[in-house]
C-alpha cells in the first residue's frame, strides 16, 4: 500500500509542482495585463460567440474578453491546489505538471482567439464570417496535448485524477495498463489528424475540416472506454 507522502508526492515533488504554477500564474497575470490594454478601446458590444459557419450569433460586452482573459490565473489558482494536495508521484506527476503547462497555453491561445474575435467588430456588423484560421489558436495546442499525453499514456499509474479512471479498468491491473496503451495510439493519431484537418480548414476557409477533426477526437476518446467494458467482461469470466 502507499502511504499518503507517496499519493501526494515528495516535498520536492511538491515544491517543484508549485513553483511551476507559481510560474505560470505570473504569466497569465502579465497576459491578462496585456489583454486589459489592447481591449481598453473597444466599442459597448463586441462579438463573443460565432457558430461553425463562423457568422457571429451573439454580441456582448468587452467585459467577457476581460473576464476570459482573467481565467487563465483564475484556473492556474485551482491547479496548484490540485498538486499540492493530489498531484501524484513520479511519472504521473512530471506528466500532470507536463499537461498544466500545455493546458495554460491552450487557454491563453483561447484568451488571444476571443480578442481577435471581439477585433473584427466593424466586418461582422456588416454580416461577414470570421476567418477559419482564427480557431488554430485553440485546435493545435489541443492537437499538441493529444499527441503529448498519447504519448506517455501507458506509463500511467492507477490514480484518481489521469487516465482514464471507470470501474473497468480499476478493476484489473492488466486492464489499466491495456486501455492506456490503446487510448495513447488513438490519442497520439487523433491529435495528428486533428492539427492536418485544422490547417486544411484554415486554408480552404473551411470549418467543416475542423468538425471532422474533432469528431475524430471525441470518437477515439470513447474506443478505449468501450474496449476496457469488454476486456474486463473477458477477464472476468476467466
Amino acid at each position: 500500500m502507499e502511504n499518503k507522502e507517496d499519493k501526494k508526492g515528495t516535498k520536492e515533488e511538491r515544491r517543484g509542482s508549485l513553483l511551476l504554477c507559481v510560474i505560470l500564474f505570473f504569466i497569465a497575470l502579465v497576459n491578462f495585463g496585456i489583454v486589459l490594454y489592447v481591449t481598453k478601446d473597444l466599442p459597448d458590444s463586441v462579438p463573443v460567440h460565432a457558430g461553425f459557419n463562423m457568422m457571429v450569433d451573439r454580441w456582448g460586452s468587452p467585459a467577457i474578453i476581460k473576464f476570459f482573459g482573467a481565467f487563465p490565473a483564475l484556473m492556474l489558482i485551482l491547479f496548484g491546489f490540485m498538486q499540492h494536495f493530489a498531484g501524484g508521484t513520479g511519472t504521473n506527476r512530471k506528466l500532470i505538471n507536463s499537461i498544466i503547462a500545455m493546458t495554460t497555453v491552450m487557454l491563453l491561445c483561447c484568451t488571444w482567439m476571443s480578442v481577435f474575435m471581439a477585433s473584427k467588430y466593424e466586418s461582422a456588423a456588416l454580416g461577414q464570417p470570421l476567418p477559419v484560421s482564427m480557431i488554430l489558436l485553440v485546435i493545435l495546442p489541443i492537437s499538441f496535448i493529444l499527441v503529448f499525453t498519447g504519448n506517455y499514456s501507458a506509463l500511467i499509474k492507477p490514480n484518481k485524477w489521469l487516465g482514464i479512471r471507470t470501474k473497468d479498468t480499476f478493476a484489473d491491473e492488466k486492464v489499466w495498463k491495456k486501455t492506456h496503451r490503446m487510448a495513447g495510439f488513438f490519442m497520439f493519431f487523433a491529435g495528428i489528424i486533428l492539427a492536418v484537418l485544422g490547417i486544411i480548414g484554415a486554408v480552404t476557409n473551411n470549418s467543416v475540416w475542423v468538425l471532422a477533426g474533432l469528431g475524430i477526437t471525441i470518437i477515439s476518446v470513447f474506443i478505449p472506454i468501450i474496449y476496457a467494458n469488454k476486456l474486463n467482461k473477458t477477464i472476468s469470466k476467466e
